[in-house]
């Protein structure tokens, strides 16, 4: 018997993420838009970081789940940078979305936190004033919210420590792409898993 989940379950919990990560660490940290619901409050604080990892577990395990089965993770084998990477200190190269599905599982201490970093934009071309700017950034200094999944664990026969730092959004972002790629599941994943029965959550 096999255990086959449906993609527009993956989809949902990442749209649950988004909307609680967006949710707790932006609108959270404007304290007046809660000060007329403290129970909320409350509830947030407590509860919001863990439900954020178990959701990211969850989502992680079922696309490695759907992987073994209809090998979705081929559909996007893009390596990109999701964040900070470290082997025993050493920053090591780009990744591709499985392996970023791989640390979060086998990580053995996980948690959440925003970090907020600045820019200045330059307009060295004069493309803002030609009056078509709806795609451009407006020169100037911009500060930017990114909430960062960070993990760390060990791997191979020597133990080795590996400590990831990841974009969560870019991450979530990529999986969506990823789902887009992928077929819904229906009825005709019960004759590709012979003798087995699918259940759909």
């Amino acid at each position: 018997m096999n255990y086959l989940p449906k993609i527009d379950a993956v989809r949902k919990e990442v749209l649950e993420v988004f909307t609680l990560a967006d949710c707790y660490f932006i609108s959270f940290l404007d304290k007046k838009r809660f000060s007329l619901f403290p129970h909320l409050k409350k509830l947030l604080k407590s509860s919001a970081k863990s439900e954020i990892i178990e959701k990211l577990l969850s989502i992680c395990i079922k696309l490695r789940f759907l992987d073994d089965h209809k090998k979705i993770f081929s559909k996007y084998k893009q390596r990109k940078s999701y964040g900070t990477f470290l082997v025993e200190g050493e920053s090591q190269d780009v990744f591709q979305l499985r392996e970023v599905a791989n640390k979060i599982i086998h990580s053995k201490a996980i948690s959440v936190k925003l970090i907020t970093e600045g820019a200045i934009v330059f307009d060295t071309k004069g493309q803002w004033n030609q009056g078509n700017n709806e795609d451009l950034v407006e020169p100037g200094e911009h500060w930017e919210d990114h909430i960062l999944i960070c993990a760390k664990g060990e791997f191979g026969k020597k133990n080795k420590k590996w400590y990831v730092e990841l974009n969560l959004f870019q991450f979530l972002n990529d999986i969506e792409m990823l789902v887009e790629k992928s077929e819904p599941t229906n009825q005709s994943d019960t004759d590709k898993l012979k003798g087995s029965t699918v259940y759909r959550v």
